[in-house]
């Protein structure tokens, strides 16, 4: 699927993102702050990659967390913006190279949501590590495989109507947090819906 039409997709459900996880009594956000709350301290400056309408940032505003987002749908970012939580927003696509951040800027990064539409998460992790300070904390989630995958098998695709999803094994996300000097910290298997997901949260090591 070209990138352009992923993004005109988002785009196009943003107006309803909100009310559907409300109805599909999604609370990952919630799960997500939970697992990181115990290294969060008032002050802190926060990063949201994927932050789309702001719902995985509310609670750490709430903590007195600064919370800057980035996100590739327009649309996502001003129902965001609206809600006045973050101190700023910039429309860029994370998967396209280096991103509009200084190294070692944030205490602490959050991705919910996001990761199982892409199939490789070496950048993301990658960049996330540039961008926190040593020793900051990085929390995000991943789709579960629904089957037993074959050894080697990273992840398996799935057409689910108006996007490819992606299921990645977890042995392949363990390899990466650690290849890419990150230890874990918790990990947390989360049903949303029928679906299950694995919510993390990593250490970059000093």
């Amino acid at each position: 699927m070209l990138r352009n039409t992923i993004v005109a997709k988002h785009n196009g459900y943003a107006q309803e993102y909100d009310q559907k996880t409300r109805i599909y009594e999604c609370h990952i956000t919630d799960i997500l702050f939970g697992l990181m709350y115990e290294f969060i301290q008032p002050g802190q400056v926060m990063l949201d990659a994927g932050i789309g309408t702001g719902l995985s940032s509310n609670l750490f505003v709430k903590a007195d967390v600064q919370a800057h987002g980035m996100d590739f749908s327009r649309a996502m970012l001003e129902i965001c913006r609206k809600k006045q939580i973050t101190a700023t927003l910039a429309q860029y696509d994370f998967q396209c190279g280096v991103w509009p951040y200084p190294a070692e800027i944030f205490d602490l990064a959050v991705c919910c949501g996001v990761t199982h539409f892409m199939p490789d998460l070496l950048d993301i992790l990658a960049e996330t590590h540039r961008v926190l300070k040593s020793g900051g904390f990085f929390a995000f989630t991943t789709k579960a495989p629904s089957i037993i995958l074959e050894k080697d098998t990273f992840f398996i695709e799935k057409d689910e109507g108006e996007f490819h999803i992606y299921e990645h094994a977890p042995e392949y996300v363990k390899s990466l947090v650690s290849g890419q000097g990150y230890v874990g910290q918790k990990k947390q298997i989360c049903h949303i819906g029928e679906n299950l997901f694995i919510a993390w949260v990593v250490k970059k090591q000093n």
